[in-house]
């Protein structure tokens, strides 16, 4: 059922990019905002392409500037991938903030931090 929302969600979101448009950043992410009228906070959608995972090392990324991830991947039979992504909020003193997220090599998966919706495709390091 979680793999069913998850790709309900991934398939909102590409949706949402392909009717509002993307544009690039210097650093290759893609960012969409969208707002509505009948809401006063903005939502904005980054799609930052392929994400080298590993099963052995964390991977660090960092979201708009004021959040530091640490991505640590779980190998599960079958190939399929459990993420736990620590998110820390840069100046912060609170404690990060985890994320559990299942997914495979070369499926896109999405996590939200705020009002910010991120996604990756993940890609398993070969090891």
């Amino acid at each position: 059922m979680k793999t069913v929302k998850t790709t309900l969600l991934n398939l909102a979101i590409l949706a949402a990019v392909a009717m509002l448009g993307c544009s690039k950043s210097p650093n290759g992410s893609s960012s969409v905002t969208n707002s509505t009228a009948s809401a006063s906070v903005q939502e904005k959608i980054i799609y930052s392409g392929e994400l080298e995972l590993s099963k052995y090392t964390p991977v660090h990324v960092t979201i708009e500037e004021t959040n530091d991830c640490t991505i640590s991947t779980m190998v599960l039979p079958g190939g399929n991938l459990n993420l736990d992504i620590a998110v820390e909020t840069k100046g912060s003193s609170q404690p990060p903030s985890h994320i559990s997220v299942a997914t495979r090599s070369g499926q896109q998966f999405t996590f939200q931090i705020g009002n910010v919706t991120v996604g990756y495709t993940a890609k398993l390091k070969a090891e």
